[in-house]
């Protein structure tokens, strides 16, 4: 059986990232549209498309086959996304919609319920998304983009504060010490017979 040195410590863990997706959102499910309502963002949203070609043809899709693609919404009934998805379906008088529920824990307060690095990664995933919609105009990604890196900054300070944060962690933890290890007696006794010329005795 095989021992650790004596002096064996368990791996340092890797630095946690922060993660700025949102998660898996849940089974599908089917609720009624009144029970429904517009996330209402605080730094950034995509642009409407509402009007457009790419509308027309929505609009088209849902009068004929409802809405296939579920709406992706909070446990308090705001849609995350599928905007117009929603928007159609007020106009087109639908009842019901499918929906998935994304499990971002929410606050006590029916008012703001959301903490602000949740609002974040809300609005940070609508942007990612909406990047290769052809409806944006490359005038319109740049100040999405530009306005995301203004919430990010609000949320997590700008980025020289971030650098000054990290290097005073870094600073306070204590240097890794360094130890020699030989090899075990046995190797080492090994190494040495095979050094030595043939006929040799060894005393």
């Amino acid at each position: 059986m095989s021992h650790a040195p004596a002096d064996a410590r368990p791996a340092r863990a890797a630095p946690r990232r922060l993660a700025l997706g949102l998660p898996v959102p849940r089974a599908p499910e089917t609720r009624p549209l009144a029970s429904l309502r517009l996330y209402a963002p605080r730094w950034v949203w995509p642009s409407s498309f509402e009007g457009t070609h790419e509308w027309r043809v929505l609009r088209e899709d849902i009068a004929a086959n409802g809405i296939r693609t579920p709406l992706r919404i909070l446990r308090n009934g705001w849609v995350i996304d599928g905007t117009h998805r929603y928007r159609l379906a007020q106009a087109l008088g639908l009842e019901t919609v499918p929906v998935q529920v994304v499990p971002i824990p929410l606050g006590l307060s029916s008012d703001d319920p959301l903490a602000p690095l949740d609002r974040l990664r809300i609005e940070r995933t609508a942007v990612l998304e909406a990047r290769g919609r052809r409806h944006l105009t490359a005038h319109q990604r740049d100040v999405m983009f530009l306005t995301l890196e203004e919430a990010q900054a609000s949320v997590f300070g700008p980025p020289e504060a971030r650098t000054a944060r990290r290097l005073a962690n870094l600073r306070r933890r204590p240097p890794a010490r360094r130890s020699l290890r030989l090899a075990p007696p046995s190797t080492r006794s090994r190494s040495s017979m095979a050094c030595r010329p043939v006929g040799s005795s060894g005393s």
